[in-house]
């Protein structure tokens, strides 16, 4: 763990009755108030009548500042900066998801610096001070409401920049998992992405003895991916909802990235592909951390993955050692496993698809045969299969069914063991179908260039075009 240093200044009023705090907060700031909002969503969902009540009722002067859009823009930046330097604004009051606290930062920023607020995300200017920021969370996804960091575009030629300074903590940030009931199925899944992908870039690190936040990290990432799922399904999970609300502050107020190196190569490439493309952040994070693990896979990068897959995702070690052939080594055990409960003589233990799906040996086949040869030993699979890949297969069965009809009918059968079927090299063949040895021509799985029935057909064909050019 390297040294440290953190200080988290922003306050949170979290709860269905957070809203009634908004009055004592906007009294120690004064009644001159910018707020910055995006769409019509906050007047849907009566949030913004609401504000409006309490701000009235302590006779507050409100200019606005509406239309904020995701990937929010440098235009809306400059305009507010010019009504804050105006108007003498006290109070910078957002209301919304990233988008709309981003542009609110920017311009509590830019409104105590005199020249244009696009120098500061440049690092040509420099701001010793900023207008107080207030935040009310209707979108669970930035965690904006929490951290030191904002994002803007600049429209004239797509660049998009992100700034960090203690200057953009908010002063206080209210949180209503109620607010966030409305929100499209699609918006929320984008949502859940970008809140692990903050945990992501800092999980993901090189740095040794980090196993506190390590752990903390992942339970809040399985945490997300729970109740993520709840919410999909019940839009208005309150528990669920609030769960989420408070994992995305939590996950980007910089408590999670201490004592470590973090990484944020995604979010720098995802920034290039939203500016251009104007996607979503986190439809674009979904792309790109995935490429992203499969090229630091290819670097050797090997631990922290593993790591991943198993505390996170709940992926068994299969192999239960770090050695490069470990997976040979399980690939004979379960070879082993089967051959001992087929009864030697290389019969293949097989199960009918209603008798594995109860758990009960099979005694015989129904309106299938089996067509292995030299013949099968009737039995229950689970008997020499680990129950991590029996478990998958009873899920998926029933699923398949449902997609393929018949194919895990009553009667339709289970051969154990295939572990053979592709080989893990190639025997290189030029462009006329041969390999070094001449009117040698290596086809379909075993000599590497197929994974399946029906790659193997076609690798097949390919073939058999290449030597009917050669014998036509």
């Amino acid at each position: 763990m390297i040294d440290f240093s953190l200080q988290i200044p922003t306050k949170i009023d979290f709860g269905r009755d957070s809203l009634s705090h908004l009055e004592e907060e906007v009294r120690r700031y004064g009644t001159r108030v910018l707020l910055v909002y995006g769409g019509g969503s906050i007047k849907r969902i009566g949030l913004y009548d609401k504000v409006m009540t309490i701000l009235n009722g302590l006779n507050c002067r409100v200019w606005e500042i509406s239309g904020v859009k995701p990937n929010p823009r440098l235009g809306l930046v400059r305009d507010g900066v010019t009504l804050c330097k105006e108007q003498q604004i006290q109070l910078v009051l957002a209301v919304g998801g990233g988008s709309a606290i981003d542009t609110a930062k920017a311009i509590a920023n830019g409104a105590c610096y005199d020249g244009d607020p696009w120098d500061l995300f440049e690092g040509k200017g420099k701001n010793d001070h900023v207008l107080p920021l207030g935040v009310i969370v209707t979108i669970p996804a930035a965690g904006s409401e929490m951290s030191d960091s904002s994002v803007i575009t600049r429209e004239d030629d797509l660049c998009k920049r992100g700034r960090n300074t203690p200057l953009n903590y908010p002063k206080f940030s209210i949180l209503n998992p109620e607010y966030t009931f409305s929100l499209p199925a699609f918006q929320t899944a984008c949502g859940a992405v970008d809140i692990m992908a903050h945990m992501m870039e800092r999980y993901f690190t090189n740095t040794e003895s980090v196993e506190l936040i390590d752990r903390m990290t992942e339970g809040a990432l399985k945490t997300v991916i729970h109740n993520a799922t709840i919410v999909l399904k019940q839009p208005e999970d309150y528990d669920a909802r609030a769960e989420i609300m408070w994992a995305a502050a939590l996950a980007h107020n910089g408590l999670l990235g201490t004592g470590r190196v973090t990484d944020w190569a995604s979010h720098k490439l995802e920034h290039e592909l939203s500016a251009l493309y104007d996607i979503a952040h986190g439809a674009g994070l979904a792309i790109i951390f995935p490429a992203w693990m499969k090229y630091v896979l290819s670097k050797g990068c090997v631990g922290k993955l593993r790591q991943f897959a198993v505390r996170v995702f709940d992926v068994p070690e299969d192999f239960g050692t770090d050695h490069p052939l470990a997976g040979v080594a399980w690939q004979r055990q379960l070879e082993a496993a089967a051959f001992r409960l087929g009864g030697g003589g290389f019969l293949a233990p097989c199960q009918r698809v209603e008798d594995f799906l109860a758990h009960r040996p099979s005694t015989g086949p129904g309106a299938v045969l089996p067509s292995y040869r030299p013949g099968v030993t009737w039995c229950d699979l689970h008997d020499c299969l680990p129950p991590f890949l029996t478990g998958a297969m009873e899920e998926a069965l029933p699923l398949l069914e449902r997609k393929l009809r018949g194919y895990a009918q009553p009667d339709a059968l289970l051969t154990a063991v295939e572990t053979r079927s592709s080989s893990p090299v190639r025997i290189l063949r030029d462009e006329s179908g041969q390999s070094a040895l001449r009117g040698l021509y290596p086809c379909g799985e075993g000599a590497g260039y197929a994974g399946g029935i029906l790659s193997a057909a076609a690798d097949g064909m390919r073939c058999a075009e290449k030597i009917w050019e050669v014998y036509s």
